[in-house]
């Protein structure tokens, strides 16, 4: 009796087409693995000096920096990309997409998601005390503490949920969903470069808030990929109730 209990619990954990199925068990693994990540780069950023990857890249950063005021420039507005003040607006603009097709539920916990992704930033931070490199850029101060960074957690939850929200929104087009996917990737990517180029993160700062972020953007898109799905479930068995009446 417990066995097939067993094989029935398992069989729904990998059922594609269960809202409790595979895509669950597959964010579940992804959320472990991420975390699991964040511990290890955690352990490798509690010392009193960076890890020689941190001092070297810092280094080549800075020369870069000093003899290119360019792409200084560049990376200065970049970096504002990853700031409340840039993000905000594009979540509530997005935001409207569920809001007019009545998802009132599901735009609440997306919007909390995101919302919530600077608190938890600011809380780690308080935990690990990390200092921030002393050649910081004159033009982009910053006075919290230095792991994980908030910039790149933060824009890879905001541009994450903005990139599922339009995918799981939006009508379904062969090119569109690979550009805006790639294109938010690279925007992520940009603004957690441009900490580093700053010298307002080290490397591991980055890498730490890249997977602190990725983890709790796993979490929130679980929760809502099931309350989607259910939603669809119970949808398409009211119709065949119906059908059936009929």
């Amino acid at each position: 009796m417990g066995g097939q209990s067993d094989r029935t619990f398992w069989a729904r954990r990998l059922a594609r087409n269960d809202w409790l199925g595979l895509h669950l068990t597959l964010a579940v693994l992804l959320f472990l693995g991420l975390l699991g990540c964040f511990g290890v780069l955690a352990l490798k950023v509690d010392g009193p000096q960076p890890p020689d990857v941190d001092q070297r890249i810092y280094e080549r950063l800075r020369e870069h920096r000093e003899a290119s005021p360019a792409t200084r420039g560049l990376f200065l507005h970049l970096t504002d990309a990853g700031t409340s003040r840039f993000v905000t607006p594009i979540v509530l603009a997005v935001a409207v997409l569920p809001v007019w097709k009545r998802r009132y539920a599901f735009t609440a916990v997306w919007v909390l998601a995101i919302a919530m992704a600077p608190l938890v930033n600011s809380e780690v931070k308080q935990i690990f005390q990390r200092a921030r490199p002393v050649g910081i850029d004159p033009l982009a101060p910053e006075k919290s503490y230095s792991f994980p960074s908030g910039h790149s957690m933060e824009a890879i939850v905001a541009y994450g949920m903005v990139g599922y929200l339009l995918v799981v929104t939006l009508p379904r087009r062969r090119w569109w969903r690979p550009a805006v996917v790639g294109g938010l990737i690279l925007l992520i990517m940009t603004i957690g470069f441009s900490r580093m180029y700053l010298s307002a993160h080290w490397f591991t700062d980055v890498l730490g808030g890249f997977a602190l972020g990725a983890a709790w953007s796993a979490f929130w898109i679980a929760v809502l990929e099931c309350g989607r799905r259910r939603s669809i479930d119970r949808l398409a068995r009211s119709r065949e109730l119906t059908a059936i009446q009929t």
